[in-house]
């Protein structure tokens, strides 16, 4: 079921209702998408269930000997892993778990049975030693930006903050940074302070071949969700995942939700601004209205065939069935 409304209409639904000004505007882009952010986890929706590695996509590949895989950065959740290769499923286990069954031979190579999860890291790959890491960018010019790398220095052993230029002159030319970072998933945070012609290479400086991360304009490095096995394969197979993926914040006024929930978006973000206000019998009301429209939103009959609302708004604010004073 696709949305309705675009972003630039819901903007405009709660800054004429709430009769808010121009300069309130970036606050409202704001408290769509946090409100956005937040209905996406509250139910299960379809429309963010994805499979790769089913017979209309292409599987993820194992690396044999690799002990640990990037999901594809939208991904949050994981639902189902199967080996297509074996065909057998994996199972999720702990830590604890790993240790009561007193497993063996966790170092060497075999079929992988088990994953855990590591959940969502600033890179898609840990760094292999001990060592510094480089910025570069992919051939393409004015990259002269600068990226702040936060992680766990391997020198004294605490989280430290740096900030590294790149070269606009020579974009295929690799950019140290000064400190050295401890090996494995030590890097907490990438970002770009600025905007790129295309993009930046995130990589380890003793091995080049060991891809931290890409990062584009204005942005952090995505957080990719990894998931570690029991040991590293024997053979590279391939794996399909059925996972949850994260809604992508608008931007542009012509973006629209990846889920069918702008009246809901609309509703919560008056509710927000009206506490904001201290109008918190006001806000009680959006916020139920809110509530009521997700709940319809999961069922596309609810919403053609009850009457489910006792409210009826046209968006601009201007007539009400029943409402506050």
């Amino acid at each position: 079921m696709a949305s309705s409304m675009t972003f630039g209409e819901i903007i405009t639904a709660v800054k004429v209702f709430l009769n808010l000004s121009d300069e309130d505007i970036p606050l409202i882009k704001t408290e769509i998408n946090l409100e956005y952010d937040r209905i996406a986890t509250l139910r299960s929706w379809e429309e963010l269930q994805v499979t790769v590695g089913d017979s209309t996509s292409t599987a993820l590949t194992l690396t044999s000997g690799t002990s640990y895989l990037a999901l594809p950065a939208d991904a949050v959740a994981i639902t189902a892993i199967s080996d297509t290769s074996g065909g057998w499923a994996l199972n999720n286990v702990s830590d604890r778990q790993i240790i009561e069954q007193n497993a063996a031979g966790l170092n060497n190579n075999g079929p992988i049975v088990w994953y855990k999860t590591l959940g969502l890291r600033a890179t898609k790959a840990p760094l292999s030693v001990d060592d510094q890491i480089q910025i570069l960018g992919n051939g393409t010019t004015d990259l002269s930006r600068d990226v702040t790398i936060q992680g766990l220095r391997s020198d004294v052993g605490i989280v430290d903050r740096e900030v590294i230029l790149t070269d606009s002159t020579n974009s295929t030319t690799a950019v140290d940074s000064a400190n050295s970072y401890e090996k494995g998933w030590s890097l907490q945070s990438i970002s770009c302070d600025g905007g790129l012609a295309d993009y930046l290479i995130i990589r380890e400086k003793t091995t080049a071949a060991n891809i931290l991360a890409y990062i584009t304009e204005w942005e952090r490095s995505p957080q990719y969700f990894v998931i570690a096995f029991e040991n590293p394969p024997d053979t590279s197979d391939n794996l399909a995942i059925s996972y949850k993926r994260k809604v992508v914040d608008m931007v542009e006024d012509q973006d629209r939700p990846m889920i069918p929930v702008e009246s809901a978006l609309v509703e919560g973000v008056r509710a927000k601004l009206r506490q904001r206000d201290k109008k918190y019998d006001q806000a009680q009301f959006h916020k139920f209205e809110s509530l009521e429209r997700v709940n319809a939103a999961r069922s596309e009959r609810v919403l053609q065939s009850t009457k489910r609302f006792q409210v009826t708004m046209d968006y601009q604010g201007q007539s009400f069935r029943r409402g506050y004073r």
